[in-house]
């Protein structure tokens, strides 16, 4: 029984945890996916807040070039 039942019970061992091992490579496979798709949108987007603070920037520097002082004091009003 020893050794012809200890060759049974792996085989069976094998066997039944062969389907569990392909979902878990699915799931590493789907997890995968999802990461590298947040990945993209969080640098999609950092790129996009990073051209929008450019553009503000500019915006800004032409105002206070072209119009002098148009500037409200801290704490005061225009």
């Amino acid at each position: 029984m020893a050794a012809g039942g200890l060759d049974a019970l792996q085989a069976v061992v094998i066997i039944v945890a062969l389907p569990f091992a392909l979902l878990l490579v699915a799931v590493m496979v789907s997890l995968h996916r999802v990461l590298s798709q947040d990945l993209g949108r969080r640098e999609r987007d950092a790129r996009e807040l990073h051209r929008a603070e450019l553009r503000w920037l500019t915006q800004e520097r032409e105002r206070s070039l072209a119009g002098g002082n148009d500037q409200v004091p801290p704490g005061g009003t225009a």
